[in-house]
Parts: C-alpha cells; structure tokens; sequence
C-alpha cells in the first residue's frame, strides 16, 4: 500500500468518526438551513445593481456544500481503495488455485 493510499484510509477513519458525531450533525444541520435561506434570496427576481450581491452569495452557498460534502467525499475515496484492495486479494487468491 503505498503512502498516498495509507493517508487516504487514515483520514477515511477520522471522517467517518466525524460525520457520526453529535457536533458534526447539528454542524450539517445548520449548514444546510443556512444554504435553503441562500436559495430564497437567490429564486427571488433581482435587480440589476444586485448582481455582486448574488454572486457572492452563489459563492457562500458553494463554500458551505463544499464544506459540508467534503468529509464525505473523503471516506468515499478511502472505500475505493479498501474495494479495490479487496478485489486484488481476490484476484490474487484465484490466481493461486489456477
């Protein structure tokens, strides 16, 4: 396994131990709220001189999907490397019996 692969599984354990816990789901939770009160403003018809304001808020609400979805991205990632290491031990056991 090399380095990389180590660093991926090990920051999968720390992610998953993270999304389960108490703080991260009400972090989620509040996150999540402040992107729906985002959408609204952004839905509603606006003015012209309101473009800069727009896009900053387009801006925070990918900011904050980015930093909602990114533990989960990383355990994701860490599962293809224990899937794939699974599929060559497989590969490796029939290799043996052939």
């Amino acid at each position: 396994m090399t380095d990389d692969e180590q660093l991926a599984l090990r920051r999968m354990r720390l992610m998953r131990d993270l999304v389960q816990s108490p703080g991260w789901l009400e972090l989620e939770a509040i996150n999540k709220a402040q992107i729906e009160s985002r959408k609204d403003v952004i839905l509603a018809p606006a003015a012209s001189e309101d473009f800069l304001k727009m896009e900053y808020l387009k801006g925070a609400m990918y900011g904050i999907q980015l930093a909602i979805e990114t533990p989960h991205s990383i355990i994701r990632d860490g599962e293809a490397i224990l899937a794939e290491q699974d599929d060559e031990a497989s590969t490796d056991q029939m290799e043996m019996f052939d």
